[in-house]
């Protein structure tokens, strides 16, 4: 809802809205769950995944996936074209839809459907503009 234009906001339905904010322990004065990070990042488990798998390569981008009858064939940032036995897409839903050669009706419209916003954000060190208690100061700040 924070990552939204206030005109998509206003139309996103309130029940999902307090599941989720009760989901996260944002409804209750005390008592909300600890928030745990990945020791050294995403990073680190994409790595500790990549070398229990075979066939992996990172920072090659891809530009196209299509099915074929053996698999998946596909075509990096060079030009050249990989064989897989499958794929992953893990990226935004116009991104994943841009690089299907063929895409289904239905992965087309699923993922045409899901709009994707850029969202700026200002790293700062100016603590008038954050709120007072620094329990507060936590990630994302709105002003």
């Amino acid at each position: 809802m924070w990552s939204c234009p206030p005109s998509t906001a206003g139309r996103y339905p309130a029940r999902y809205l307090f599941t989720f904010l009760d989901h996260h322990g944002l409804l209750a004065v005390t008592g909300s769950p600890k928030w745990r990070t990945v020791v050294g990042g995403s990073r680190s488990y994409v790595e500790l995944l990549a070398k229990h798998l075979t066939g992996v390569q990172l920072s090659s981008g891809v530009t196209r996936v299509e099915r074929v009858e053996s698999g998946v064939l596909l075509t990096d940032e060079d030009g050249q074209t990989h064989p897989f036995d499958a794929v992953v897409i893990a990226t935004h839903p116009h991104q994943a839809l841009s690089m299907l050669a063929a895409p289904t009706a239905a992965e087309s419209e699923v993922l045409g459907a899901i709009t994707y916003t850029a969202n700026p954000t200002v790293l700062h060190t100016d603590t008038s503009v954050l709120p007072a208690s620094t329990g507060a100061q936590a990630s994302w700040n709105y002003l």
